[in-house]
């Protein structure tokens, strides 16, 4: 009987050596594989910051304005929402396309979005009138050429007198004038050329010559010559630029 109750002790004693064998065995496979896992590498998680962005394309639209900060510059545009191009001061200075031009240009962007602001990556600008990319112009002349527009110059053209816009007298506004001196009147028109683009021009005269605008604005009479709003008649005029605020001046010199 003893050496059965022996038997079975040493019997005993072996399953539970092996069962602590294997609860070690076990906790040892476990913090090996968990020491040995690849560390989380925070740049290669498909997170939205460190995802590269595709360029969104936004059509039609319109040059807002323009600043610089020392040499850092931006070129404004606007539609749903302001988009900004960053530039140095050359881009600065060799943007043409200004709000003069709104009206006759398709701008179309392609912006990412960076810290809630969109940047313009790339654009492209295009004529309305011929449809024709001129993205690559610099000059402003050569601009209002691919435009149909008038360039600084003296032109003689068939235009349509579409309307008698004012009728005044160009007085200085400060302590200059001087009612000993007969000043001029401006007489302002807006003509229509056979593109169909309308300027406004100004026809300057003396109060004592002969002209007379009717009062429903419909004609004017110049030296016994009488012009109706909707015909045409030949006008030569003079294109110029003011500097001072960076416009077009057109001045009327003949009308037949």
């Amino acid at each position: 009987m003893e050496k059965e109750k022996s038997g079975k002790s040493t019997i005993s004693k072996i399953v539970m050596i092996l069962g602590l064998l294997l609860v070690v065995a076990g906790f040892c496979l476990f913090f090996f594989t968990d020491n040995n896992k690849p560390e989380n590498n925070d740049e290669d998680k498909p997170n939205e910051e460190n995802t590269e962005k595709e360029p969104v394309l936004v059509e039609d639209v319109e040059y807002s304005g323009k600043g610089c900060f020392n040499s850092n510059c931006s070129i404004t545009f606007v539609k749903d929402r302001n988009y900004t191009l960053n530039t140095d001061r050359n881009g600065y200075d060799s943007w043409i396309f200004t709000d003069d031009y709104n009206g006759y240009l398709k701008i179309d962007v392609n912006y990412v979005e960076k810290n809630g602001n969109y940047e313009v990556v790339d654009y492209k600008v295009m004529s309305r009138i011929t449809g024709e990319d001129i993205t690559s112009i610099k000059t402003e002349n050569e601009l209002r050429e691919k435009l149909g527009l008038y360039v600084e110059g003296t032109y003689t053209e068939q235009l349509k007198l579409s309307a008698i816009v004012t009728v005044g007298i160009d007085t200085p506004s400060d302590e200059s004038y001087d009612p000993n001196i007969e000043y001029d009147n401006n007489l302002e028109l807006k003509l229509t050329d056979a593109k169909d683009i309308d300027y406004n021009m100004s026809y300057r005269f003396k109060a004592s010559d002969n002209v007379v605008v009717s009062d429903d604005f419909t004609n004017v009479v110049i030296d016994g010559q009488t012009y109706t709003e909707g015909n045409s008649y030949t006008f030569t005029f003079n294109v110029s630029k003011d500097e001072t605020f960076d416009y077009y001046v057109y001045e009327i010199t003949n009308i037949k």
